[in-house]
């Protein structure tokens, strides 16, 4: 109840201590621990999130959410192999769950089994057709390859079931691709105007005041958003903002803090490290890069600097 609550007020600490309170009187409920290897997630506490997840799987291997859960962490981390395997035990404990077959597909997208993950989306899209996550994850998959009308018909035909912010701001990432900012703005603010507290809308507008090189304002709602919220995406945007004026010493800084306070987060770490090689720093960037390839051999993000380094 409280736990809930707190969640859906955003405060995802005081969240994780109800739960965590919950779970000193039940300590084997692996709904609770579900609950707060949610939050331990979000918080980007990760270590944390994946033992709390095996311990729930421990208890109950037939839990298919709680591998649904894991395979979303190892995504998160970079780790698609692996989530690939969680989505695959997940699916197998609930071979009806839709939304395990969808992650399925995304993994083996991540992986390039490009055309078996467009093959199962594009089945999932024509038996569910009022499921936004399934049509948002083809599209995505159609605007990787710039099959730009076909993703639109797909995203439009979404949004004549329901209205929907994650749609909306798919569609945005669809003008942006054509380069139409006024559009990809207009889906941007719409998104926010039906979810106001979604933060991924919040988050894309910011971008796109960014890519148009409006600093001041792209910097003002992202402290707005970092006052309410100081979540991980909120804190790189800052750096990121920082780095296009050229401000590399105060971008650092920004990136450091994001560090601080999401220690697993490797997404801090490799702008830290980007921001290092720009200051002429090469060893310390070189330094963090290793570590990141050695904790996450898989990691794409991580190997691409690496290559470029």
């Amino acid at each position: 109840g409280l736990g809930h609550i707190s969640r859906r007020q955003g405060d995802r600490l005081t969240s994780l201590s109800h739960f965590e309170q919950a779970a000193k009187v039940n300590p084997k409920h692996a709904g609770l621990l579900l609950e707060i290897a949610n939050d331990q997630r979000e918080l980007g506490r990760l270590a944390e999130s994946e033992r709390a997840l095996e311990t729930v799987v421990d208890l109950d291997p037939n839990y298919g959410h709680a591998h649904g859960q894991l395979g979303l962490l190892y995504r998160l981390q970079g780790q698609h192999q692996k989530a690939l395997t969680a989505f695959e035990k997940a699916a197998n404990c609930d071979p009806q769950n839709v939304w395990f077959q969808i992650e399925l597909a995304n993994c083996n997208r991540q992986l390039g089994n490009v055309i078996a993950a467009e093959a199962a989306l594009a089945k999932i899209v024509s038996e569910h057709l009022d499921n936004t996550h399934a049509s948002i994850a083809l599209a995505s998959l159609l605007l990787e390859s710039y099959r730009l009308e076909e993703a639109k018909r797909v995203l439009e035909r979404a949004l004549s079931f329901k209205d929907s912010a994650a749609v909306l701001i798919t569609l945005g990432h669809l003008y942006r691709r054509q380069d139409a900012r006024s559009e990809a703005l207009r889906h941007f603010e719409q998104a926010n105007e039906i979810e106001p507290d979604n933060r991924a809308a919040l988050l894309e507008i910011i971008e796109e005041h960014r890519l148009r090189g409006d600093f001041s304002r792209a910097y003002q709602l992202t402290d707005d958003l970092i006052a309410r919220d100081p979540s991980l995406p909120a804190l790189l945007h800052r750096g990121r903002i920082l780095r296009d004026q050229g401000k590399h010493d105060l971008a650092l800084l920004a990136f450091e803090q994001a560090a601080r306070q999401f220690s697993n987060a490797w997404q801090a770490r490799l702008e830290m490290a980007i921001e290092y090689r720009r200051l002429g720093r090469p060893v310390k960037a070189s330094d963090i890069l290793t570590s990141l390839v050695e904790e996450s051999p898989d990691n794409a993000g991580v190997l691409d600097q690496m290559i470029e380094h």
